[in-house]
């Protein structure tokens, strides 16, 4: 049994390694926490039962036989993030190469670090084990942070570099293979057993952290392109809509034009037209705007714009002004004029004044 136990306990080293790799990185992708929470326990409770079945089965079980059911618990774990996060394939394509480059680490690490202790074959095996956990827990926060700031890059237009970076460990890791180092298979007496993976530890921390540095730079510069991009069209936007303005300006007689801004005003057939479109205003929708321009960064009461437009004292219980202002903000919400109401103003719009007036103000938006 004891033999069988650390067997499985070996095998499930990397698995326990490996998922927060697979997984941190991208924990916060939305809508995956339930489904990884339910998936996660499945396995849990499989990887127990096989646990259990051993524990009953241990003369009737050779460690092939143990190896194959541990191969049934974590092919469906390594299986596990293309579901969770199927529509981030190549960035989990890019967790796995990792992950694979990654779990020898720890496990070569604690074998070596184990067969410098005097123990027996049992109890060095099971140092090697816990060892290599200690290992992982120091060696992983550094990766994780690394990985989770590449994985959660916000540009969205860097998906297409996912496609060819996964490539970039999972060819590391096989070009260590053919060059027949001491990466997987060496005698773990030889300094170079650890040298080795120290070595690629630190590879793969500096190699993650260069392409993340990389990939925000160039998601830099994009966003940075399209600024001045869309700078460009608004200013060729801002010229066309002056051109039009101007146009439409030559066409109506200067004792009948009015311009604030965008807004041009022909009182002599009562249109109002912003830049070129016509806002279709009726006549005291048009007489309100008119007074409001008159008195533009000035604050307007009740009382005085009810006594210009509708030529008689204002009634609060009259709703014909409110009805009006309504229509006239909607009317202009697309110019760079607005109207607020504003209460305990000067005559300036100043809003700190003590015992000021309550009133409409017709100015640029802020």
């Amino acid at each position: 049994m004891t033999e069988y136990f650390a067997e499985l306990l070996n095998v499930a080293i990397p698995y326990i390694a490996c998922i927060p790799v697979f997984l941190y990185p991208m924990w916060k992708a939305r809508d995956v926490k339930g489904r990884f929470v339910v998936i996660f326990l499945c396995l849990f409770a499989v990887f127990v039962s096989t646990m259990l079945f051993i524990a009953k089965q241990d003369r009737n079980i050779d460690v092939q036989s143990l190896r194959f059911i541990m191969l049934s618990v974590t092919l469906p774990a390594n299986i596990m993030p293309f579901f969770v996060f199927r529509k981030r394939l190549w960035h989990n394509l890019f967790l796995q190469a990792v992950g694979l480059m990654y779990s020898p680490i720890p496990i070569g690490m604690g074998t070596f670090i184990a067969e410098k202790l005097d123990f027996d074959a049992t109890s060095r095996f099971f140092a090697a084990s816990i060892i290599s956990l200690i290992i992982a827990v120091i060696t992983l926060p550094p990766l994780l942070f690394i990985l989770k700031r590449l994985c959660m890059n916000p540009d969205t237009k860097m998906a297409s570099f996912w496609k060819y970076i996964w490539f970039l460990p999972l060819a590391f890791f096989a070009l260590v293979i053919l060059a027949g180092s001491t990466f997987l298979a060496a005698d773990s007496h030889d300094i170079g057993f650890i040298y080795i993976r120290i070595l690629i530890y630190t590879a793969l921390l500096v190699t993650c952290y260069l392409l993340d540095s990389s990939l925000r730079q160039v998601s830099e510069n994009i966003r940075l392109a399209d600024a001045a991009k869309a700078a460009d069209i608004r200013a060729e936007t801002a010229e066309e809509s002056i051109r039009r303005q101007k146009q439409l300006a030559a066409e109506i007689p200067p004792e009948s034009l009015i311009v604030c801004g965008e807004l041009t005003l022909n009182t002599a057939n009562r249109q109002a037209f912003l830049v070129d479109a016509d806002l279709k205003l009726n006549n005291k929708e048009f007489d309100l705007l008119v007074y409001f321009i008159s008195r533009e960064n000035e604050i307007v009461t009740a009382d005085e714009a009810y006594l210009a437009v509708w030529k008689s004292p204002y009634v609060s219980t009259d709703h014909a002004l409110r009805g009006c202002l309504e229509r006239l903000r909607k009317a202009i919400a697309d110019s760079e004029y607005e109207i607020n109401y504003l209460r305990n103003a000067n005559s300036d719009g100043n809003t700190n004044s003590v015992g000021g007036k309550k009133g409409y103000k017709f100015a640029r938006k802020q």
